[in-house]
């Protein structure tokens, strides 16, 4: 199925659609075609597009290319950070290899090993090897054909762009946690980590369902499932609750108990035992009352879960699962100039734009 297909044949759909197709066609590559789709979408904003694959960024890059690839220095540098977070159940975004860099060519990119019986550094997956010394002419002739890995990418980000600060979502700012001893090995400024605000969106059909069902920003943004059993309690007009009767009872069976305590030592077991299944059926029965008053309410609660949809995509963060071009084809390039407006890199709060 085609791009245009999935798109439609609106006339904001055929725009993007035909940006598309000019940016990829006519590019001699993948990488020169998404270059082409950004200027496209970002002629107006000031966008520069560095190109890290530049033979002159590249050649700055030589000293660490040569440090990584023949002292091991990420790892080395990293090895024990990663134990102490994965000792921490703390997510490690990825884990670093004995030489974090690929060679590249003509449609290949593959990682560069040290085969320790040969001592000969090869390109997995060809016939590609070189001795320490024809891969440092290599690296000194022709940097280039080096690509960092996720490892050294922030390194050679920050050798050609050195920030005082780096401006990441959650995922990224987590990876680059991992790095600051990498940084101290390679003796580059690191620097600050800054999340990111977030964004997502909610068409004017969910805007309206929203204000109609009174949900403020915080109830749809609950885990869904608690929120639809605090909704369905709220807006009932029954009482669902039998917290005061399980008081009640509880009291009850304690003063029983002592009374049977005096008979008999073990009776005081056998009723808070019985204490214990009559408060088990109470909170049957209270799940039934749920059950039954969702079934009453379960438009709204359609409504609500249809409203969270749109946030959480299958179940996933909307700018994580849904494209640009969905917006796109709904409001037209204009959508870019509200999110200009609107949003905040330095606000790490998660920002919410209707779309009227």
């Amino acid at each position: 199925i085609s791009l245009k297909e999935i798109l439609g044949e609106s006339e904001n759909a055929q725009k993007i659609a035909q940006i598309v197709e000019d940016s990829y066609l006519k590019a001699a590559n993948f990488h020169e075609g998404t270059i082409q789709l950004l200027h496209h979408l970002f002629a107006d904003y000031g966008l520069v597009i560095l190109d890290q694959d530049d033979t002159k960024l590249k050649r700055a890059l030589i000293p660490q290319l040569k440090q990584e690839i023949f002292e091991n220095t990420t790892i080395h540098s990293i090895a024990n950070h990663i134990d102490y977070l994965n000792q921490n159940n703390y997510k490690v975004q990825a884990n670093p290899r004995d030489i974090n860099v690929f060679y590249l060519a003509d449609n290949l990119r593959e990682r560069i090993v040290l085969n320790e019986e040969s001592h000969q550094y090869e390109v997995l997956n060809t016939d590609l090897s070189f001795s320490k010394a024809k891969l440092e002419k290599e690296i000194e002739k022709y940097p280039e054909r080096f690509s960092p890995n996720v490892f050294l990418r922030g390194i050679y980000q920050e050798l050609v762009l050195p920030n005082l600060a780096y401006i990441g979502g959650g995922g990224e700012s987590s990876y680059w946690l991992e790095l600051k001893e990498v940084f101290d090995a390679f003796q580059i400024p690191f620097p600050i980590i800054m999340v990111r605000n977030s964004v997502a969106y909610l068409d004017a059909n969910s805007a309206k369902k929203r204000a109609k069902l009174g949900l403020s920003l915080q109830d749809i943004f609950s885990p869904i499932d608690n929120f639809l059993n605090d909704f369905v309690k709220r807006e009932s007009s029954e009482e669902l609750n039998l917290s005061e009767e399980k008081d009640d009872l509880t009291a009850l069976f304690e003063r029983v108990a002592q009374k049977m305590k005096v008979v008999e030592v073990n009776l005081e077991k056998t009723a808070m035992a019985e204490l214990s299944k009559q408060i088990k059926s109470l909170d049957l029965l209270e799940s039934k009352a749920l059950k039954a008053e969702k079934r009453k309410q379960e438009q709204s609660l359609q409504q609500i879960r249809n409203v969270n949809a749109k946030l959480y995509p299958n179940g996933k963060l909307q700018e994580r699962y849904s494209n640009f071009m969905e917006l796109y084809v709904k409001y037209g390039s204009g959508f870019i100039d509200v999110l200009l407006a609107e949003l905040d890199p330095f606000d790490k709060n998660l920002c919410v734009i209707s779309f009227e």
